[in-house]
């Protein structure tokens, strides 16, 4: 802040200094006034000189000093926001309107006077060939005198700040200089914390004030990548589902907050890990700061937190399904100009002037910081590379899911949308697993409710759901009555009332009651999910039994009997409730009633949908024609094939299951009255 001193340090008018040696007293500044032809009068009004360089005859001139200009900017290099170079610069008053110079600067973001960390070892002659201990805070070289012409010699600086020329006519001036020497410790967001200013004393009216800034020139802090688009939530890799478009966000992070970021993928040059970009890959638009969203950073504009961040695009194709894609990516800072610089509030305008000579930076540890063509760090684009740490890009093909365990008698929608109507529709309690075998079928008795549900984690469309039948060694069940629901149904898997279409299973469902000429036969079912890249199918079979019949309306045992072309006490004796009882499980699952003769007192009218077995089954032991088993079981040909629709035109193969009803009872009077 404006008026902290923290750290400050005076340097008097008679402090001493390598250059009070009469060698220096008498030469300082005077190639300088040759060189430029005299120093006018508005010139020694000046308070600050910014050039005594070469007005400095050797040993002195070679050190050349120059006061930094009101707002300069040092470019200091740092390995880390604690670990910065050290700082040194040179400041040269008139002495005949200042008494003396008094350097400030905040402690909180620089080495206190003196620090350890700032030291170095004396060495020979920095400033004007004399020995020069290098350490944090102010440091005086003394008065120094410049004359004009030649007619000068021996020129003394007098206690008024005046100059007399011990021998000659001609004119002299009198300086006083000090060096100082900071080293950063970090800390600040602001270009404008970094203030170091330097005050003259005048001998009359208010004081003059300098100040010089300091920016740290290091790579960001922190490259990280979300893929929520949070700076809290930071991942390093994930998974990109086929046809779903991904977005990350770059972040990084820079201690200059007055500094913009460029994020970018990692360019091939000088970097020792292959550098990819994901295919069709889109940067949405530039780096923005988080703070503000604005893409430029300056002195008066910064990004507060020092946070940046840009988003990528990506949609994975089916032909990438288990690709695994590394990407390096760089935070680079922007090219440093004037226009960085912009500070509206500030009475004067920043500078990026490089080449300030009696200033410079170095390393701690590596000697005494010399000021011969001694310059600060250039204003290099600091980068931050990702060559350590790559991000991993999973490709990912998910497929639709069936969903077990919904309630029977779901409510189901026409829409995904709890706003719609539901359908009354019989729905199954849940998706049969996959190769399932479903309870036994009967023919005239309907099947228990057979559907699907199916969702897509992460689905961008909507799914379809296709049915098939049939297939090598199955019957198609379509030929025998099987119809199924034709429009998009959804179950709802939530108690609120959800619009968002994931809170909804797509349906599909088959309703069946097996006609005549199903008996005996294996039948497929198929349900293929898909959409326009993945896809699964689910199938379970069924198999409806022979020699079983359910009861349509008005049926009786003798209807039953004449149609099959056997005898109803055959019926009646082949219903035997110990056999209905050991098969109680079964037709339970199968969700028949099956007709008990003990419960029965009028065979002749029977109730509608109830399961009659017609007569016994014969599985074969050898290979057999249909001849031979009609003479053999005492019926006939027709009958065999009229309960036996699925029988081959040739040889019945061993083990092979048939209905038989044979002529027990008076097969020339099937019909007899009960």
């Amino acid at each position: 802040m404006e008026g902290s001193r923290s750290s400050q340090g005076r340097v008097f008018g008679r402090g001493i200094g390598a250059c009070e040696m009469a060698s220096c007293r008498t030469v300082l500044l005077s190639a300088l006034l040759l060189a430029i032809g005299g120093v006018s009068g508005q010139e020694v009004a000046n308070v600050f000189w910014s050039d005594i360089d070469s007005w400095v005859r050797r040993p002195c001139r070679q050190d050349g000093v120059q006061t930094p200009p009101n707002g300069h900017v040092f470019p200091v290099s740092c390995t880390s926001e604690f670990d910065c170079s050290t700082l040194t610069f040179t400041v040269v008053v008139n002495h005949s309107l200042a008494r003396d110079i008094v350097f400030d600067s905040n402690s909180n973001f620089f080495e206190a006077d003196n620090a350890v960390g700032c030291n170095q070892p004396t060495g020979g002659g920095p400033v004007c060939n004399t020995a020069f201990a290098q350490r944090c805070g102010a440091q005086p070289l003394g008065r120094l005198t410049a004359h004009e012409g030649t007619d000068c010699t021996a020129p003394v600086c007098n206690e008024d700040g005046t100059c007399t020329c011990t021998t000659g006519t001609g004119q002299c001036h009198c300086f006083v200089g000090a060096r100082y020497t900071v080293k950063p410790k970090g800390g600040y967001r602001s270009l404008l914390d970094s203030r170091i200013c330097y005050n003259a004393t005048m001998r009359s009216g208010s004081p003059q004030r300098r100040c010089a800034y300091v920016d740290l020139q290091m790579p960001p802090e922190e490259l990280e990548v979300s893929a929520t688009g949070s700076e809290d939530d930071f991942v390093t890799s994930v998974d990109a589902i086929v046809g779903k478009e991904l977005e990350l966000t770059v972040f990084a992070k820079d201690i200059n907050a007055h500094q913009a970021l460029s994020i970018d993928i990692q360019q091939a040059a000088g970097n020792p890990n292959p550098t990819v970009e994901l295919p069709n890959q889109e940067w949405t638009g530039p780096t923005v700061c988080v703070g503000n969203n604005l893409a430029t950073a300056t002195v008066g504009s910064p990004c507060r937190e020092g946070w940046w961040k840009r988003a990528l695009r990506y949609t994975a194709r089916g032909i990438e399904v288990n690709t695994v894609y590394r990407l390096y990516f760089q935070a680079s800072e922007v090219f440093w100009g004037q226009d960085l610089l912009a500070a509206p509030n500030l009475p004067f305008a920043l500078t990026t002037s490089q080449g300030l000579r009696g200033s410079g930076c170095c390393a701690a540890g590596t000697g005494i910081c010399t000021m011969d063509n001694f310059r600060c760090a250039s204003f290099p684009r600091a980068v931050r590379h990702s060559t350590d740490n790559f991000f991993s890009v999973r490709v990912l093909q998910l497929t639709p899911s069936f969903v077990p365990g919904v309630l029977a008698n779901a409510r189901l929608f026409t829409k995904p949308s709890f706003t719609f109507q539901p359908v009354a529709v019989p729905n199954h309690p849940g998706t049969p697993a996959d190769g399932a075998m479903l309870p036994t079928a009967y023919v005239n008795c309907r099947m228990p409710p057979l559907g699907v549900y199916v969702r897509k984690a992460d689905a961008v469309e909507q799914l379809s759901i296709q049915i098939s039948f049939g297939g090598e060694g199955f019957a198609d069940p379509s030929e025998y009555g099987l119809t199924y629901t034709t429009n998009r149904l959804f179950y709802r898997t939530t108690l609120a009332n959800s619009q968002d279409p994931n809170d909804f299973l797509l349906y599909q469902g088959v309703d069946w009651t097996p006609q005549p000429g199903s008996e005996g036969r294996t039948f497929r079912i198929c349900f293929r999910a898909f959409d326009s890249v993945s896809e699964s199918t689910t199938c379970s079979t069924v198999h409806v039994a022979r020699c079983m019949y359910c009861t349509l309306p008005g049926e009786s045992l003798v209807s039953i009997a004449q149609r099959f072309q056997t005898n109803w006490l055959q019926v009646w004796a082949a219903n035997d409730p110990d056999v209905t009882l050991a098969e109680a499980d079964a037709l339970a699952a199968s969700r028949v009633s099956p007709w008990s003769p003990a419960g029965t007192r009028r065979p002749q009218t029977l109730e509608a949908g109830l399961l009659i077995r017609l007569g016994p089954t014969l599985h074969t032991r050898h290979e057999h024609t249909v001849e031979e088993i009609a003479a053999r079981y005492q019926t006939t040909v027709r009958s065999l094939l009229q309960v036996n629709p699925d029988l081959p035109d040739g040889p019945i193969p061993m083990e092979s299951e048939l209905c038989v009803l044979p002529g027990i009872c008076s097969p020339h009077d099937p019909a007899a009255p009960m």
